[in-house]
């Protein structure tokens, strides 16, 4: 059986040696512990870190490359299944379509804007609700900020988004979920 499949969201930014980055990629390795897959929409910084952990586990992991990024030329074949994408929105559309959870890591801008898109899909319907897990240390006050000033439309859609205090703790969220039937769309 196909595992379920996390996908990450994270920035590419962050480097080696900046501790955000093992955070990510043990973050990779307690996914595929749980016995899930990981997905990823690039190959640097902390999506690439979660990438290795889940490989360094032994795992699944997939990198949905779009060609705005340029990134194809850098991806290794051994570390993970490439998925290209026609653009940065089909891109977007494979990460959350094959996703039977989601959990944001430290980001920018494109972090935020991926997180607001799978809560707001979920919230109106448009893609069946399950899982957003978000990095507490990373998003925490935003995100109780949000849930506190925006307008929701939708019954439960405040309280979509739930905090992940580490590896460990996402873990054992996964595990509870595993014991559904997973969503293969691509």
């Amino acid at each position: 059986m196909k595992p379920h499949l996390l996908t990450v969201f994270g920035s590419s930014a962050i480097t080696p040696d900046d501790p955000r980055f093992d955070v990510a990629t043990a973050y990779g390795a307690a996914a595929v512990r749980a016995g899930w897959g990981v997905v990823v929409g690039g190959n640097h910084g902390l999506m690439g870190a979660a990438i290795a952990g889940a490989r360094s586990a032994g795992g699944d992991a997939r990198i949905v490359l779009a060609p705005e990024f340029g990134l194809a030329s850098e991806w290794d074949g051994e570390a993970a299944l490439l998925l290209r994408a026609e653009s940065i929105f089909h891109r977007m559309e494979q990460m959350l379509a094959v996703a039977q959870g989601f959990l944001v890591l430290d980001g920018g801008l494109g972090s935020l804007a991926e997180l607001a898109m799978a809560w707001d899909l979920m919230a109106v319907g448009v893609l069946p609700r399950r899982p957003l897990w978000i990095h507490e240390a990373a998003w925490g006050e935003t995100i109780t900020h949000l849930q506190k000033h925006l307008t929701f439309s939708q019954e439960g859609a405040r309280e979509l988004p739930e905090m992940v205090a580490g590896p460990e703790a996402l873990e054992a969220r996964l595990r509870a979920v595993a014991a559904q039937p997973p969503l293969h769309l691509l």
